[in-house]
């Protein structure tokens, strides 16, 4: 593996162990229900928790970018590719969009506890939100471009990884990764209860 190809790989993994890290946290977020209906986004910045929660979202966000630079640099400057390294890398860069892109956003809005019964639902609309607050609805389109193509590639990698365990073509090692980080993937959807009907609202 080229030097490119070495300090992409080591980029992902950063990624995904400080996504990882702070999921916990991010999912323990309640709303701020002043900011909650439409048209209402000032007073998010009122938030007391605005600097911590723009943090966490934008960290994610930021995760997402350069989780999806690193694996086009992986697969561009890497050769030979290895079937196992490149699920593996697959299921990094996967579970790295799900959490900053999918689960951050959702749950430091609050929603995620909206959801558990801990406020309206209904009350919190996206565009009234970090991040469209910052970068407009383009947010919205992205996440809902994404949702199918992410279950879509996890179910491919999942297969793939069943067919080589069978095969034994991973290591133990290769094989605890994936599995780590395609589970964290699958759960990120479970705890996104109602998330396309938020995004579109």
């Amino acid at each position: 593996m080229n030097k490119i190809g070495s300090v992409s790989t080591l980029l992902l993994k950063v990624i995904v162990f400080v996504l990882l890290t702070l999921t916990p946290i991010a999912i323990l977020f309640k709303p701020y229900y002043p900011n909650a209906g439409y048209g209402l986004y000032p007073a998010v910045f009122e938030d007391p928790k605005y600097l911590l929660k723009a943090f966490f979202i934008a960290t994610g966000l930021i995760g997402v970018a350069l989780a999806v630079v690193s694996i086009i640099l992986y697969l561009l400057f890497t050769r030979p590719h290895q079937k196992p390294q490149i699920v593996l890398h697959l299921s990094m860069t996967i579970c790295a969009i799900a959490l900053g892109l999918y689960v951050f956003p959702y749950c430091v809005n609050g929603i995620f506890q909206a959801s558990l019964g801990n406020a309206n639902f209904g009350d919190f609309d996206p565009t009234s939100l970090m991040p469209t607050i910052w970068i407009g609805e383009i947010w919205c389109d992205i996440a809902f471009l994404f949702f199918p193509i992410q279950i879509f590639v996890s179910a491919i990698l999942i297969l793939m990884t069943m067919s080589m365990i069978t095969r034994k073509n991973l290591t133990r090692r290769q094989t605890l990764q994936i599995a780590l980080f395609l589970i964290v993937t699958v759960l990120s959807f479970v705890i996104l209860p109602g998330y396309l009907n938020w995004i579109m609202d």
